[in-house]
């Protein structure tokens, strides 16, 4: 059962998961140790039939669920993931993981996480890649969108896939790391539609950084809108 949060109304997906499609098919692909960052690497996590078909009927759920609205599928999507809990999988040190992996195991760091949103949102029709940061060992979505709400003006909005985070939301603090300061090396994932519907997001998450940049003590009109951004 995995959670989701669509403006403030929660709400899950169910999915079966079967243990051939882990054990017999997901472990018996080549899968490099970890060294840094390997774009093809990365790449062929997405890309595997059997896979795909195991996972066509969480993304049907994702579009049935979002039809009634434009890009609320893509929201859905984003929130799944963020949701998943942030750990990581048995033999983390000496592989990385396919997406329905992540799923199976109900957990994933960085790359892991970010790696199954991007097949989720290219199965869903958009616009992706995926946003390395070496320097600081993480790695984020990019969702295309109209350049002037992009990030750092490269055409794409920034998803932190760890934890429940406003979409072009790019000011979040690391463990260890601080905010962000590199720049990204950009691995295309789909080129596909833009998310127009990203303008609401973006002044969401400018109002939300004003709110913490006021400090822990609130007057009531700013009390009532961190309340309101986050439900």
């Amino acid at each position: 059962r995995f959670p989701f949060t669509l403006k403030g109304n929660s709400g899950f997906i169910d999915m079966t998961v079967y243990e051939r499609i882990y054990y017999e098919v997901m472990k018996r692909l080549p899968l490099r140790s970890v060294n840094g960052f390997d774009q093809v690497f990365y790449l062929t996590l997405l890309q595997h039939d059997e896979q795909k078909t195991a996972m066509r009927p969480l993304v049907d759920a994702i579009k049935n669920l979002g039809k009634r609205n434009q890009f609320d599928d893509l929201r859905i999507a984003t929130s799944l993931v963020q949701q998943i809990p942030y750990g990581k999988i048995k033999n983390y040190k000496e592989r990385r993981f396919y997406p329905y992996e992540v799923l199976y195991n109900q957990c994933g760091v960085c790359e892991d996480k970010s790696i199954l949103l991007a097949f989720l949102l290219r199965e869903l029709g958009y616009g992706v890649v995926l946003l390395e940061f070496e320097t600081e060992q993480h790695m984020a979505v990019g969702i295309k969108v109209p350049e002037e709400f992009s990030y750092k003006k490269t055409g794409y909005a920034f998803v932190e896939t760890t934890k429940p985070n406003i979409i072009s939301d790019c000011h979040c603090e690391y463990v260890n790391t601080g905010k962000l300061s590199s720049a990204p090396s950009i691995i295309p994932v789909s080129d596909g539609k833009i998310f127009d519907g990203v303008t609401e997001e973006f002044h969401d998450a400018k109002e939300w950084n004003d709110i913490l940049s006021r400090g822990k003590v609130l007057d009531q009109y700013h009390f009532s809108r961190f309340q309101y951004l986050v439900n």
